[in-house]
């Protein structure tokens, strides 16, 4: 026998700000049917409710959703600044090497350069050459 759970959560909050910094906002939720424990037909939106102080139940469902939101975003914050310290190291690994590798370069071109100044000097006579 099948077993069916319905499951009302958070759908949307909507906080709008006037010009004069007053605010007003409102929630809205959804209910889903799961039949053994998959979605079953489409989910029913619940009506705009408006979020004003004193309704505790209201409060308590918008903070468990941005205390839940902020401890997400904070965890992929500190995924993403693990991810930018790797590559900087590697960033600067590679620019170390980068840095070998163009000082190894000027030194192969200074010894191409004396080698052509080498052969470019013609060969002394041997009659000029001290015995």
């Amino acid at each position: 026998m099948s077993q069916l759970i319905e499951q009302t959560s958070l759908y949307e909050i909507l906080i709008r700000v006037r010009e004069d910094g007053s605010y007003g906002a409102h929630y809205q939720t959804i209910t889903r049917v799961l039949r053994d424990g998959e979605r079953f037909g489409s989910a029913s939106e619940g009506p705009l409710v408006p979020l004003v102080e004193g309704d505790s139940e209201a409060f308590a469902l918008f903070g468990q959703y941005v205390g839940s939101a902020t401890a997400d975003t904070l965890a992929a914050n500190q995924a993403l600044q693990g991810r930018v310290s790797e590559l900087e190291q590697a960033r600067d690994s590679l620019a170390g090497e980068l840095q070998q590798a163009l000082d190894a370069n000027q030194v192969l071109q200074a010894r191409v350069l004396q080698l052509e100044n080498q052969l470019s000097t013609p060969p002394e006579e041997p009659s000029e050459v001290e015995e």
